[in-house]
């Protein structure tokens, strides 16, 4: 299943391209859902390719329809994997998300592409979602098909509005950085 939506930030593109690459960790706490995003890999060998790997861990509890899987494989929070490829020369990150609890099951992917349009930035978002329990022993297609819907229906409901959610953090935290700055340099005047 492909997806597709645009959104807008209120500050202009280079400054909101290098905080996501840069500065995610540092923005979390202004997100709601979001309990803590770990940097666990940063690769510069190409500086106009930077390859990084975080771990989101949700402050939301599992859904029901997965809480049987969680109790199986022992996991009290939702977390996931990013992969990120920053490609500097196309404004773009190429993106796949890896849920240990869905590992064989769901995988996501996809690209963000920043635009700039006057002093804001508008953020396009393209993805895909795979979903397979051809691998569960056991299951009957019917369940199977009614477990892809649910999930369908959970990891799209939770991409789209965590990544405006992601997105209206970044602002509070650049609105914050701004007022810093301001009061850091009256004080400097004085």
């Amino acid at each position: 299943m492909k997806f597709e939506f645009s959104d807008r930030i209120r500050h202009p593109r280079d400054t909101v391209y290098q905080t996501y690459r840069d500065r995610l960790d540092e923005f979390s706490e202004y997100m709601d859902d979001i309990e803590t995003i770990t940097l666990l890999e940063r690769d510069e060998t190409d500086p106009d390719q930077i390859k990084l790997l975080n771990e989101w861990t949700s402050g939301s509890k599992i859904p029901s329809f997965l809480r049987p899987l969680a109790k199986r494989y022992d996991v009290s929070r939702l977390t996931w994997l990013d992969h990120a490829r920053w490609v500097a020369s196309e404004n773009a990150v190429y993106w796949r998300m890896e849920f240990p609890l869905l590992k064989q099951y769901v995988e996501a992917s996809g690209c963000n592409v920043m635009e700039p349009d006057g002093e804001q930035t508008v953020i396009t978002v393209n993805g895909e979602l795979l979903l397979d329990f051809s691998s569960v022993r056991f299951m009957p297609k019917l369940v199977a098909n009614r477990l892809i819907g649910q999930t369908e229906k959970f990891v799209l409901k939770m991409i789209e509005p965590n990544l405006k959610k992601i997105n209206r953090g970044l602002e509070r935290f650049l609105d914050d950085q701004s007022a810093q700055q301001s009061k850091q340099a009256k004080k400097t005047k004085k």
